[in-house]
């Protein structure tokens, strides 16, 4: 993911990245690299509860991964405003979001079931494609 030239593209259900893939978009953007993230709205998450249902403590989570999304995007405020960070919220009607994966300049794409976490990551699990045409 260091390696993006031009813009890397997250797709995680669950705003909870480990700090260093934080890190890493940290230095991209500071290099001048884009960054976009799709996230799921947190009525998209597995865990979230209506209102209109019983409280299970599961059900905190959603909010959880909203307020690290709310601080992440606080601290890099600078780089939402000239565009250079885009993050997206992805809600579709009552349909969950569980996408997980990365796009490395339009070039280079992951997509796994697993979280996106250096363990993980390097357990070679997932389907990694390249597009020798970009």
């Amino acid at each position: 993911m260091p390696c993006a030239e031009h813009k890397l593209t997250i797709c995680t259900p669950y705003f909870n990245l480990p700090a260093v893939l934080v890190r890493n978009i940290i230095q991209l953007l500071r290099d001048g690299k884009k960054v976009e993230i799709i996230v799921g709205d947190k009525t998209a998450n597995d865990f979230y509860i209506p209102e209109d249902e019983p409280f299970k403590i599961i059900g905190a989570l959603p909010y959880l991964y909203e307020i690290n999304l709310r601080r992440f995007l606080s601290r890099l405020q600078y780089y939402v405003n000239t565009d250079q960070l885009v993050v997206r919220l992805w809600k579709d009607d009552d349909n969950t979001y569980h996408l997980k994966g990365m796009w490395v300049d339009d070039k280079w794409m992951l997509l796994t079931g697993n979280n996106l976490n250096p363990p993980r990551l390097a357990s070679g699990s997932g389907k990694r494609h390249s597009d020798p045409r970009s």
